[in-house]
């Protein structure tokens, strides 16, 4: 017997919606970003499965009496039972890693699977039993006497064959995809369980009211009368990435403060309106940190991108800074001035080319966040060798934070303030901006001086233009760290010091800081 109307009308509704659900949400999230920026490929992905296995409810296959329906009959209830468990196990996961929805989008399929399942397990071996087939025109080959009498039947057959075994394979696919979404669920799930967070939270009160939890660690021997180190980055790099410099700083009796950025690790994600902003939540966090007892003033170590951040945060709020030290930072248009000044640019051509860089950028993330993260795919793609680490003990637990869809949306996600924001021909941005209050501020600037043989055996194919591009960024992080007046520059090799983050060589970062601040 086929299956009930009921139950075929209830399985084409069910997957209309599904389906309608993933296109609104697409576009809802590229018109209005949801409240939290999570990756919304993920929950994406599994409306659409469920929303693909309630059409199999309109597909009856006659539990086996012949050769033509043994295969598809067999296989589609392999399907639906490997399906069902690895969905309701990928759900456990997800729940495991703090992601509510997606453990009620894979629960929702689990139950579909099931459903779905039993209904065709049911209807199959009822139609089979009653010995009437009303589909056996569409599913049972005939004799050769029987398809001589009746050959449009007997075409139909043959199609309905193909047919049949055109969707068992697109089942075949589906599964996959629940493969990869279950494999994406216990890479996420690693963390909590093999991974706890080292250090400790506080909740920030935003100015909109909004409560944003930070995970943040603070080692090291306290002293009364010398300030705490604060170490920072962009948006991609959080409190992992400084666990090498972390280790030698605290061994030389230092005390020092990291913390992963909404989006990392595990703090909470970022609201839309916070626009990957730290000025959103900078100032809440220093009150934090000093609430904690971890003083009153800080010296600020800034890598990358880093420093402009919290060179805005000086402006605003002097009396918090003890001194900087500013690991290769540069100011935030430097890649697109050197290319103007490289090809002789416009500044209207110079923003054309730095559209299209972000362009790229946001579509390799997307694809990034989109496919590959949530399917559990970046442990093939992301350097598994711990050599790159200065603490290889911690190599795995590091590499995790970029396993995982939450950290690569963090930085898709840092990338779109900046489409709106038109990048200048010349000057150093924010750093050209001086405060009194910030004069004899100390300054200790630690920048790569890279030889020429060193870049060209990186930059092979335009040795040329990969020098220049150095001296160019070499000459801005000096410019940069003289924002106090009471700067010193400490060059070092590829050989010295490795700037590239994570610090591959912390020592020497740690000897320049030792001499510069003795206790």
């Amino acid at each position: 017997m086929p299956a009930p109307f009921a139950v075929r009308l209830g399985g084409g509704l069910l997957a209309s919606a599904c389906l309608l659900a993933v296109v609104l949400y697409a576009v809802f999230t590229t018109v209005t970003p949801p409240l939290l920026i999570i990756d919304e490929a993920s929950p994406a992905w599994l409306a659409a499965l469920v929303g693909y296995v309630s059409l199999q409810v309109f597909i009856v296959v006659p539990a086996p009496q012949s050769f033509c329906a043994r295969l598809p009959f067999g296989a589609r209830a392999a399907f639906f039972a490997v399906s069902a468990a690895l969905s309701a196990a990928a759900g456990v996961c997800f729940a495991i890693y703090g992601r509510p929805d997606m453990t009620v989008w894979s629960v929702v399929l689990g139950i579909v699977l099931l459903l779905v399942g039993a209904t065709y397990m049911g209807c199959g071996l009822a139609s089979s039993a009653s010995g009437v087939d009303p589909d056996k025109a569409a599913t049972e080959p005939f004799h050769d006497a029987e398809a001589a009498a009746d050959p449009p039947r007997a075409s139909c057959c043959s199609l309905s064959c193909v047919g049949l075994s055109w969707n068992t394979c697109n089942l075949v696919v589906v599964l996959l995809f629940i493969i990869h979404l279950f494999n994406g669920g216990i890479v996420q799930a690693t963390g909590p369980i093999a991974f706890p967070p080292r250090g400790s939270f506080f909740d920030l009160t935003l100015s909109t009211g909004d409560v944003q939890r930070i995970h943040y660690e603070c080692v090291g021997p306290k002293n009364g009368t010398f300030p705490v180190y604060l170490a920072d980055a962009d948006g991609s790099h959080g409190l992992a990435d400084f666990w090498p410099l972390q280790r030698n700083l605290t061994a030389a009796g230092r005390r020092i403060c990291t913390y992963d950025a909404p989006g990392l690790g595990y703090s909470d994600r970022y609201y839309s309106w916070q626009h990957a902003e730290k000025s959103t939540y900078y100032r809440q966090l220093i009150d934090a940190l000093g609430a904690q007892g971890e003083g009153s003033q800080f010296i600020f170590i800034a890598w990358g991108g880093g420093a402009e951040p919290v060179y805005k945060f000086a402006l605003a709020n002097p009396t918090f800074v003890a001194g900087f030290v500013f690991l290769d930072s540069f100011s935030k248009d430097v890649l697109y001035q050197f290319e103007a000044e490289y090809n002789s640019w416009s500044k209207a051509r110079m923003n054309e080319y730095k559209s299209a860089d972000l362009n790229g950028r946001v579509l390799l993330f997307t694809m990034i966040r989109g496919l590959a993260a949530p399917w559990g795919l970046l442990p093939i793609f992301v350097s598994n060798d711990p050599k790159g680490y200065a603490w290889p003990e911690r190599f795995a637990e590091y590499s995790w934070n970029y396993h995982v869809p939450k950290t690569w949306t963090a930085q898709w996600f840092s990338l779109l303030p900046e489409f709106s924001a038109e990048a200048s021909l010349t000057g150093l941005g924010v750093f050209d901006t001086r405060l009194a209050a910030l004069q004899q501020v100390p300054v200790l600037s630690i920048v790569s001086n890279r030889s020429r043989a060193d870049t060209c055996n990186e930059w092979t194919q335009d040795c040329d233009k990969a020098v220049a591009q150095k001296e160019f960024l070499r000459a801005n992080a000096v410019s940069v760290g003289n924002v106090t007046g009471a700067e010193q520059v400490v060059y070092c090799t590829e050989s010295d010091c490795a700037l590239d983050m994570p610090l591959r060589k912390p020592g020497f970062v740690v000897d320049a800081i030792m001499r510069k601040w003795p206790l």
